[in-house]
């Protein structure tokens, strides 16, 4: 029999199966995730966000104390790699991180959210499955229950949604951002989601009396300054809801219920992310009716007519100017809610921007602290093209409000329309008013 051949001095053989090259390739392969999920980690504590170690298979919290040294909680992340387990991040929903993360497949969401308004978070993490987790901001004094349905999850108080690079469930694709909350911070829930998160019973409305939107609809459709002052934003909240309710108190409009609802209901205000708000304006609207002499109205559709709407629409203004003075006591419980400064710049409209109608109201569309002239001025030139474009809708003060509102709360706000010129935006807004316009008879 032949000996083997003899092997140098100084030299050793070594024999790896394919089992232990396997866990080594894992291992390092672990680390390498340990690594990105260290710096992902840190960006995520910066932002406030209460973190969770999970066992990526079982989902099961590893009780890592991510409030302690950072060196502490890597060597952790490390020792729980070396043990062989694979390892996702995640956020504490809720109070604990200021959060609200709506979870929905590519077909359930839409088609759950898209019926209620605007709903989308600038926010969004996404896996090749396309399915999305959207992060907003959760108002103060907000106590969200968790919810769940067909091909939709919403997470509230003590609920966890995995954040990037963290894996699906199936160890077999990752979390991405598309929009970064270090640059895209987490915004208040818009409109749409509020309405839908009311509708499924999870945001209780605060007054259990309140009109439908259907009868509010029905009661200011005739009224077009009442409709103005809903749909134009002011310069603070408190204006702005000053001119609602002077506006609703000259429509005839003063029983409690009413006044409460187009608060609670105002597309540009902000009471339902702000219970101190919402306190102050309740405040606000028993005052009126002190003020008044109105009285709660019953329930139900078929509603007596208060005693001011009895009135002849001419003897109700008469009246109301005679309250001017009483009202001061409003005005000054009104002013409690404005900012200390008010910090708009105020400057010379040119001539072109005179000949525009509602100019200051456009400019707010598109309003940023860092838009330069030459921004301001594009956009100039695309709203004047719009409105020669578009006469059926130019000549009416009242519909250039509702071409102002889609354009501010359903264009503005879908990501599809991102990126888009300034001229199919407001083309876009044109067919939305004039759809929503017939369907009010305007």
């Amino acid at each position: 029999m032949k000996a083997p051949p003899e092997r140098p001095s100084g030299t050793f053989a070594t024999k790896v199966s394919p089992q232990e090259l396997g866990q080594i390739i894992t291992l390092r392969k672990n680390l390498d995730l340990m690594g990105a999920l260290g710096k992902f980690a840190e960006q995520y504590l910066l932002l406030g966000w209460s973190l969770a170690a999970l066992d990526a298979r079982t989902g099961k919290d590893l009780g890592l104390d991510f409030t302690g040294p950072q060196r502490n909680w890597i060597q952790s992340l490390m020792d729980e790699s070396l043990k062989g387990r694979e390892i996702n991040l995640a956020v504490h929903t809720g109070s604990r991180s200021r959060l609200l993360v709506v979870k929905f497949d590519p077909e359930a969401g839409p088609r759950h959210l898209d019926p209620f308004g605007p709903w989308r978070s600038a926010c969004v993490a996404q896996n090749t499955a396309a399915w999305e987790q959207h992060f907003y901001l959760l108002p103060s004094g907000w106590n969200l229950p968790n919810f769940q349905s067909s091909g939709i999850e919403v997470l509230g108080e003590g609920g966890v949604a995995l954040t990037p690079p963290s894996l699906t469930p199936d160890l077999k694709d990752t979390w991405r951002w598309l929009q970064a909350p270090w640059k895209c911070p987490p915004c208040p829930p818009p409109p749409g989601l509020l309405r839908f998160l009311e509708k499924s019973g999870l945001l209780s409305t605060p007054v259990e009396s309140l009109f439908s939107w259907q009868e509010t609809i029905a009661r200011i459709a005739g009224h077009k300054e009442l409709l103005s002052a809903l749909l134009t934003p002011q310069a603070s909240m408190a204006r702005y809801y000053q001119k609602i309710i002077t506006e609703a108190l000259k429509a005839g409009i003063s029983e409690p219920e009413m006044l409460q609802t187009l608060l609670w209901q105002a597309p540009h205000g902000d009471a339902r992310l702000r219970p101190e708000c919402w306190r102050g304006l309740l405040k606000v609207v028993a005052e009126v009716a002190r003020i008044t002499g109105s009285l709660p109205t019953s329930p139900g559709p078929n509603r007596e007519q208060p005693e001011t709407e009895k009135h002849p629409r001419q003897t109700l203004l008469q009246r109301l100017e005679r309250l001017t003075a009483r009202t001061r006591e409003l005005e000054r419980q009104l002013a409690a809610l404005r900012p200390a400064m008010d910090t708009t710049v105020t400057r010379e409209k040119t001539q072109e921007e005179e000949e525009i109608p509602l100019w200051e109201e456009w400019l707010t569309l598109i309003h940023r602290p860092s838009l330069d002239d030459k921004e301001a001025k594009k956009f100039q030139a695309a709203v004047s093209s719009f409105l020669k474009a578009n006469p059926d809708l130019s000549g009416d003060e009242g519909k250039l409000q509702m071409v102002l509102y889609s354009y501010a709360n359903y264009v503005r706000g879908d990501p599809a329309n991102e990126g888009l010129p300034y001229e199919q935006k407001l083309a876009k807004a044109g067919d939305l008013a004039r759809k929503i316009l017939r369907t009010l008879a305007f």
